[in-house]
């Protein structure tokens, strides 16, 4: 089990509760100096962001649906909306995992694979190992000469 994400070992991800609360408490700060007013009820205003706040909408949008309820949102606002990221506080909170959790790659360099991308699968090359996010770069044919498609580790399959 792990002790920095004890509901589960999976790698952490955007859905993950912790990395979604470290998200949304990245921006509180700033949300707080913009109510130029003492933040005394912090989970209520932190429930408000999260209604509002996914990796999708930008802050433009969670101002407005901010305004839907109850707040008063301005420009300042909508920039401090738009610095949300729940990816960067995933990818902090997947290197915290891989530094506890300390997985192996099952495949070295110039190995063939398979993958799932949505509901098809992928095949393809190795061209690189990022030991500290757990992830491979995979060159499917045709792709140009030093691109690829991040790949989980755990998510990589022996070819057939």
């Amino acid at each position: 089990m792990s002790v920095l994400f004890p509901d589960a070992i999976d790698r952490p991800t955007c859905k993950t509760p912790a990395v979604r609360e470290k998200a949304l408490r990245g921006i509180l700060p700033d949300f707080v100096e913009w109510l130029k007013e003492d933040c005394e009820d912090e989970a209520s205003i932190l429930k408000d962001l999260g209604d509002v706040l996914n990796g999708w909408n930008d802050g433009y949008q969670a101002a407005r649906d901010l305004e839907h309820i109850g707040w008063s949102p301005d420009s300042e606002l909508v920039e401090i909306l738009d610095s949300f990221s729940e990816y960067r506080a995933r990818d902090e909170a997947v290197k915290a995992w891989v530094k506890e959790v300390q997985p192996k790659p099952a495949f070295k360099l110039g190995d063939r694979v398979i993958w799932k991308r949505q509901i098809k699968s992928v095949q393809g090359t190795i061209t690189k190992i990022y030991s500290e996010t757990a992830q491979y770069i995979v060159s499917e044919s045709g792709d140009a000469p030093g691109c690829g498609t991040y790949v989980n580790w755990e998510d990589a399959e022996a070819m057939p």
